[in-house]
């Protein structure tokens, strides 16, 4: 799936009137948010696979109480560390701001079960797709996804040995 795919394509970040001039300087250089939205759906479901929580439907996602039984999900610190080892150049702030635009979206929900923490030792949210984000996700060709699925299976194994 390609960042133009995303119901939120061509969104360009903005600054609120009241923000300095500063701000405004700051979203008008932000060229990477469609593709920032994508990564951080993308991993989030990626982690999902990869701690066994692939539902057998995206329906499956919106039942009540599925996810109890399923462990998973990144906090916003999680991901602007995935994301920044993943070479994009991007700002805790950015990354929350467009994880924000993904929940907004319906694509990305709070975990209603689990909770992280962050750096400072405060609880804080543990996001996961939704059954909309997953159908987003899932909407590569098959042999994609059977790809994908393998190399984290495989790099699962890797990370256990």
């Amino acid at each position: 799936m390609s960042d133009q795919e995303l119901p939120l394509e061509g969104v360009v970040p903005v600054a609120r009137l009241t923000d300095p001039a500063t701000s405004h300087a700051a979203a008008a250089t932000v060229t990477n948010s469609d593709r920032l939205r994508w990564r951080i759906l993308a991993r989030l479901c990626d982690d999902a696979v990869a701690r066994g929580a692939r539902p057998e439907s995206s329906e499956a996602w919106d039942r009540p109480g599925w996810l109890a039984d399923h462990p998973c999900g990144m906090t916003d610190e999680a991901l602007h560390a995935y994301l920044r080892s993943d070479i994009l150049r991007c700002t805790p702030s950015g990354v929350r701001t467009r994880r924000s635009e993904l929940t907004n979206a319906g694509l990305v929900q709070p975990h209603p079960y689990a909770y992280g923490q962050t750096a400072a030792g405060r609880r804080c949210h543990v996001w996961v797709p939704t059954g909309a984000g997953w159908r987003y996700w899932l909407r590569d060709d098959a042999a994609a996804v059977t790809d994908r699925h393998r190399r984290l299976k495989e790099a699962t194994h890797e990370q256990g040995t």
